[in-house]
């Protein structure tokens, strides 16, 4: 994998986030800034290193192109993780011009990554994959939107009603379209890859159409979010159409991921083809909250969304890329490689299992209308504790390479 083996930084920044994330969550979830944090530890730290770090690699894959130039590859990567730690010193500290600089610098470092993938597609002959990149194009677009909303909220520009109507816009545009839309994407090629099975006969071509209609509805989902703080009948027509606009993109996810998961059937349930089922579906729940959170007041539906969304379907999802590819990268040579992903396997059932019942947990109490991270809650605190052990213990097997005893060993 010498194409990916650029990845590796991302990754290894990602892996260390998430295991930051973890670790906070468990200790410190209860508290509100704990919960900010920890967000943004997962969607600035986690998500944005790998997503923005594997774009232009994957990219290049698809269209069989040459690599970004090495040079502009880690000025991106400099850039992004200093507006990631000015974003998360500048808002718990009540410093809103860091927070203007991080969201500055992270919509910069974007919009260069769009027009790079732009010229990329424009410059490679079309093939059946050519629509992921254009799709990655669409999700930079809905970053930069998202980076602008983010940095009016959190310098304060945006207050009163509009500032709660934001605030679920910009949620939107972060995990539907710079998440979602990458996942969506990168899931129909990639997911079969990961497990180790063939792409369903015409996936592709029924993801091409379904993510050109995900990404027109998250729009129109998004810019009605924002009407919603309006008054009186333009606010009900707004959340009418924030609505229909989620629905939308939840049949086109659907439409996406049915065929990934019925490939994945043809293995056993096990290591990452759980984890890839798993998602998958934890996001189609997530799209469906999140377009019931638009039309109710019923409390916790909307951090059960964000935890379905974003634990369940984008963590998730670079739980799995990182227990993937991290031991094809640092291995030395092809044994030790193979050493490598064989410990990355161990307890291969037993870690999404206990990822996937503490989530469950978790979003269960958010609909029952506990805190998101009450501390006095045992299931909250037994969710937490089981999706940070099996996301600490799934990055440490794949960066340590051990491999025990057969016996502590599953298939």
């Amino acid at each position: 994998m010498p194409r990916f083996r650029r990845g590796l930084w991302p990754l290894s920044l990602a892996a260390a986030y998430a295991v930051t994330a973890a670790v906070w969550l468990a200790v410190a979830g209860g508290e509100p800034s704990g919960r900010w944090v920890a967000i943004h530890l997962v969607t600035l730290g986690v998500l944005t290193n790998l997503v923005a770090g594997l774009m232009p690699i994957f990219a290049a894959t698809f269209l069989h192109t040459a690599d970004t130039n090495g040079w502009v590859y880690a000025a991106h990567l400099v850039m992004r993780n200093l507006a990631v730690v000015l974003a998360l010193i500048g808002l718990p500290r009540d410093m809103p011009a860091l927070v203007g600089i991080g969201a500055a610098l992270l919509v910069v470092d974007v919009l260069v990554l769009y027009i790079e993938l732009r010229q990329l597609r424009r410059r490679a002959l079309p093939n059946r994959f050519t629509y992921v990149v254009r799709t990655y194009e669409r999700a930079c677009a809905a970053f930069l939107h998202g980076s602008v909303l983010a940095g009016l909220l959190g310098s304060g520009a945006i207050t009163g009603a509009w500032y709660g109507s934001g605030r679920v816009a910009h949620l939107q545009l972060m995990l539907l379209g710079w998440g979602g839309l990458t996942l969506l994407a990168t899931l129909v090629p990639f997911g079969p890859a990961m497990m180790r099975v063939p792409i369903a006969e015409g996936a592709d071509a029924v993801a091409s159409r379904a993510l050109r209609r995900a990404n027109l509805a998250l729009t129109v989902a998004s810019s009605a979010m924002l009407l919603t703080a309006l008054d009186g009948w333009p606010h009900i027509v707004a959340r009418a159409v924030a609505t229909l606009g989620l629905a939308g993109y939840f049949l086109a996810a659907l439409q996406v991921i049915r065929p990934v998961i019925r490939a994945g059937r043809r293995r056993v349930l096990g290591g990452v083809v759980a984890n890839i089922t798993a998602l998958g579906g934890w996001f189609l729940l997530g799209v469906y909250l999140l377009a019931l959170s638009a039309e109710t007041r019923w409390a916790g539906v909307l951090d059960a969304a964000e935890l379905a969304l974003g634990v369940g379907g984008l963590f998730q999802a670079m739980l799995a890329t990182v227990a993937y590819l991290l031991p094809s990268l640092l291995g030395t040579d092809a044994a030790d490689r193979t050493r490598r992903h064989d410990a990355a396997a161990v307890l291969g059932r037993t870690r999404p299992l206990a990822f996937n019942v503490g989530l469950g947990l978790l979003v269960a109490s958010a609909l029952s209308h506990h805190s998101f991270g009450a501390a006095s809650s045992a299931q909250v605190n037994a969710g937490w504790v089981l999706v940070a052990g099996a996301s600490v213990t799934t990055v440490l097997l794949a960066i340590l390479g051990r491999t025990p005893s057969r016996r502590g060993r599953e298939p």
